[in-house]
């Protein structure tokens, strides 16, 4: 994060992109969860981002407008995603398939359940926006349709969470000594967890296992070093659950890829 060659307050426009397109997103941890700044907020940006995502971000996608400044698009579910490039233009027409259409705005501040009325698109579907001029790193905007924006979790698909970890003594080096590292998630009864440890170097194996909290074991994995070591399992149910990684010998670097689904997961 301290190396990163976007600032944290250029980070916003990226991830509304991301989070808007077909495919898996994904959030750094330290984005998610780190130090924050006034008055731009990444944190509350990802929480509101996250929140549009679970809620209407599924579908086939389509690109409605696409210039050297503007990238326009739609998914399935009506969402139209909207977005500008620092000193792109702010008077913007976005052709839809949605004619005389009463727009909703669900953007920033979206949280499911404030809806307030929006544009509505012209006899040959096209959606006519005066964007603000006050955003220098750039612009975002989310509209969908009055209706559409009320059968959001009809047809949602819940998807599985992905977390990655590269755990170490040092950020910086990445480096794994001999003692063991605790990684704790909260999964749902009866998903199908699939963890895979990779960049393990050095002598000796490496241990990975599945514990519950009251210390019993789930599931466990080894594995030589310099290959991947894979544990499977299924989550018995709802809670907090713990990975202990054991690398004994000279130190070592690591990474642990976990996919599984959330116990709060839609």
């Amino acid at each position: 994060d301290r190396d990163s060659p976007i600032p944290r307050d250029k980070r916003g426009l990226p991830y509304a992109v991301m989070m808007a397109m077909a495919g898996q997103p994904s959030i750094f941890h330290l984005d998610y969860l780190g130090p924050d700044t006034r008055p731009y907020s990444l944190q509350r940006t990802l929480r509101n981002l996250t929140s549009l995502y679970n809620a209407l971000c599924w579908g086939k996608e389509s690109v409605l407008l696409a210039t050297k400044d503007v990238l326009a698009l739609e998914r399935e579910s009506g969402l139209i995603a909207v977005f500008v490039r620092p000193g792109g233009p702010r008077e913007i027409v976005v052709p839809t398939r949605w004619k005389k259409k009463q727009m909703a705005p669900v953007g920033n501040d979206f949280d499911g359940s404030i809806l307030l009325p929006g544009p509505t698109t012209d006899a040959q579907g096209n959606l006519h926006l005066s964007l603000s001029d006050t955003a220098p790193y750039g612009i975002w905007e989310f509209y969908a349709p009055l209706e559409r924006t009320r059968e959001r979790k009809r047809r949602r698909t819940p998807r599985p969470t992905t977390q990655v970890f590269e755990f170490a003594n040092d950020l910086d080096t990445g480096r794994l000594g001999e003692g063991q590292r605790t990684i704790t998630i909260t999964a749902k009864a009866g998903s199908e967890l699939v963890a895979r440890l990779t960049r393990t170097y050095g002598e000796g194996s490496v241990l990975v296992e599945l514990r519950d909290r009251q210390n019993r074991g789930i599931a466990a994995a080894t594995a030589p070093r310099g290959r991947a070591v894979v544990l499977r399992a299924r989550i018995p149910a709802n809670g907090t659950y713990r990975f202990l990684i054991t690398a004994p010998g000279n130190p070592t670097t690591g990474e642990l890829a976990i996919t599984y689904f959330g116990a709060t997961s839609p």
